[in-house]
């Protein structure tokens, strides 16, 4: 079954609806490998040490009961600490031995998570007795540091809005004001920013999939260590385009939810690079539909225009419905 923040639980296969669900969501984390966002293997590692040290074991994607567990090399309720590997990795931790819905179960994101952390998170100490290691939909990550870096603080974030009180108690230390880069996971993955503690304040500022240093994050409308509030949801639309002619990255791809955006604006939000210099194009989103403009303002009468509706277009297609490599300016 899902829960409201988007992530799984046990799926009870006497269930249809559960079924199908689970059905759904294989499909879709196969659909989402294809995300040209950093996309690392997915493996969460154990100890029973609170620190990230003593006996551990790597467990990748699956779920693991009490027995699998042990025959992987982590004795029963001895975990005290854990590190999860890979962008949009989750590892899930039950006090049930086989993953029981009726058992207490947290999720922990990407991240490293000693003892005082997994309890933050609402886990307990050698009380965990099955694992789930999977992958979301949808994960952001925020750094005090920038180009992804961290001094001292780093929190990853599922599916759910966060007020500074949340992102404070999760963290176990100061959330306020200390974000210099965002990292922003899955196709259709939004995360909308505040300068105020509970989705207030002077600026907002909407981050599609991507990654953002801070100077990307001023081009969005953000300001540097100033974010006390985030909202992580899925986007109804989200538009990608690439250097690279097989939705790959040469050096840059950008990212784009529902709106109008120029020549001027694409620009800005790349640092620089982005207009003219489109190779291919992915759009996401059931219904959702992206056109791109040769002029550098949306304009029709001074050269092309190509309409995409929800797919992938690599190079050959992307000119196959009518844009021409290199030319694009502006998006619609």
């Amino acid at each position: 079954t899902l829960r409201s923040d988007d992530t799984w639980l046990h799926p009870s296969w006497s269930c249809f609806t559960c079924n199908m669900r689970w059905l759904v969501a294989i499909i879709a984390g196969e659909l989402l490998h294809r995300s040209n966002a950093i996309d690392q293997g997915c493996s969460v590692t154990l100890y029973d040490g609170s620190g990230l040290s003593g006996t551990s074991a790597t467990f990748n994607l699956g779920d693991y009961t009490k027995a699998q567990m042990i025959g992987g090399g982590f004795p029963d309720n001895t975990l005290s600490s854990l590190r999860v590997t890979g962008t949009r990795c989750i590892a899930t931790i039950f006090d049930g031995e086989d993953l029981e819905l009726g058992s207490w179960n947290k999720d922990y994101p990407e991240g490293e998570y000693t003892l005082a952390k997994v309890q933050l998170r609402g886990g307990y100490d050698n009380q965990v007795s099955s694992l789930r290691v999977w992958r979301a939909g949808c994960a952001v990550t925020l750094f005090d540091g920038d180009n992804f870096a961290f001094a001292s603080w780093t929190i990853s974030l599922l599916v759910a809005p966060y007020t500074l009180a949340d992102i404070t108690s999760l963290s176990g230390g100061p959330g306020d004001n200390v974000v210099s880069s965002v990292r922003v996971a899955g196709p259709r993955c939004k995360a909308t920013i505040y300068d105020g503690s509970n989705f207030n304040g002077g600026w907002v500022a909407v981050l599609p999939e991507g990654d953002y240093t801070s100077t990307d994050l001023v081009a969005r409308g953000a300001q540097d260590n100033q974010l006390s509030s985030i909202k992580v949801e899925m986007a109804d639309c989200v538009a990608v385009i690439y250097d690279g002619s097989a939705l790959e990255e040469a050096n840059w791809h950008l990212s784009f939810v529902t709106g109008d955006y120029t020549l001027t604006q694409i620009t800005n939000y790349g640092g620089g690079s982005g207009g003219s210099s489109v190779s291919s194009l992915r759009v996401s989103g059931y219904g959702c539909t992206a056109t791109a403009f040769q002029t550098n303002n949306l304009d029709t009468s001074g050269g092309w225009s190509a309409t995409f509706t929800e797919g992938d277009y690599p190079l050959a297609q992307y000119t196959a419905a009518g844009a021409v490599d290199d030319q694009l300016q502006s998006l619609r």
